[in-house]
């Protein structure tokens, strides 16, 4: 009887130190944290998954962070009197404070009905969302190499970056935005180049209207929470 009254004893002491080393430290053994959260707790608490973090860069600019691929678009071009002079992509981009389009240029349009592409070095276009219109140039990587005749850059073009980025975050609206649409129009392209050999444009190829038969590719990646 003795052993097992000084082994109640014993397990009673251990219980009580236990308890007292817990209440030192909040009370609390250790905190569980979701899987996907960052470890800081919620007084709503959201556990929901997180895909990004959200950056500012110098000057407030919001960058975006996350592990998702952006939304890509190849937006296709007639000149204004063709078939398809705008075309539009949009019903399924949400995004809280980051809308950033990044433009590449693709170097060869199509002539339609002939099967046949032709290479384009520089194009013009207006980029639209949420209202607000942008226009830009972007160039193919290697833009020299479709200039032929002696034809050359116009300092537009020369100008101009292969991958340039629109920033439409600061149009956002702060309580959420949903349904977002991205319309394209108005494009002009450098075609002097099938001219050139005539000596008209040695000084540079200026933009022209895309005439309406030629289709011109512009591939869109869409930037938003979530995306890198």
């Amino acid at each position: 009887m003795k052993n097992g009254t000084q082994q109640k004893t014993l397990t009673a002491l251990s219980i009580a130190l236990l308890a007292l080393s817990l209440s030192a430290c909040g009370g609390t053994a250790y905190t569980e944290v979701p899987v996907g959260s960052t470890g800081n707790s919620s007084s709503s608490g959201d556990t929901s998954l997180t895909d990004t973090d959200t950056s500012t860069l110098d000057g407030g600019e919001a960058e975006a962070t996350g592990s998702l691929a952006p939304l890509s678009w190849d937006a296709t071009l007639t000149g204004s009197s063709g078939t398809n002079p705008t075309d539009t992509y949009g019903g399924n981009v949400s995004t809280e404070s980051i809308l950033k389009v990044t433009l590449t240029l693709n170097p060869q349009m199509a002539v339609q009905g002939t099967g046949y592409t032709a290479a384009v070095g520089c194009v013009r276009l207006r980029v639209k969302a949420l209202g607000y219109t942008k226009t830009v140039v972007v160039k193919t990587e290697s833009p020299s190499s479709v200039y032929a005749f002696g034809a050359v850059e116009s300092s537009v073009c020369k100008n101009a970056s292969a991958n340039p980025e629109l920033d439409f975050s600061s149009y956002l609206n702060s309580s959420g935005n949903s349904n977002i649409t991205f319309e394209v129009s108005n494009a002009e392209y450098d075609n002097c180049r099938l001219y050139g050999g005539y000596g008209i444009y040695y000084s540079g190829c200026p933009l022209t209207s895309v005439y309406r038969t030629h289709e011109v590719s512009v591939n869109l990646q869409i930037h938003t929470n979530g995306t890198y």
